[in-house]
């Protein structure tokens, strides 16, 4: 079932407004994300702090980024399977969990 906050008036402005503000440019890969009609990459208004955990922060464009289909989903992908993509878990500090590295 589609989540009704998504098609709330409030989030379609403030979705709108980052978009613009990043100029419709994925923050990690650097791409530019028109859309399937103009270049085939849709952007993707991605909250930083998921709204699940950080309700409060739902409707702040400081916390929102665009980012290309690709890299949602990548990042989707290794925070739920990180070992999918050979990838190492970095935890809140910015370093591997389970390694020598952390604190």
């Amino acid at each position: 079932m589609p989540d009704p906050f998504y098609n709330s008036l409030e989030w379609k402005r403030v979705r709108a407004f980052v978009l613009r503000r990043d100029s419709y440019t994925c923050a990690w890969c650097k791409k530019l994300c028109l859309g399937k009609s103009k270049n085939g990459e849709s952007p993707v208004v991605d909250h930083v702090r998921p709204r699940r955990e950080f309700p409060h922060l739902a409707l702040n464009p400081l916390n929102m980024r665009v980012l290309c289909r690709t890299c949602d989903n990548r990042r989707h992908i290794d925070k739920m399977h990180p070992h999918v993509l050979g990838i190492t878990p970095v935890g809140p500090d910015g370093f591997p969990i389970n390694s020598e590295w952390s604190s």
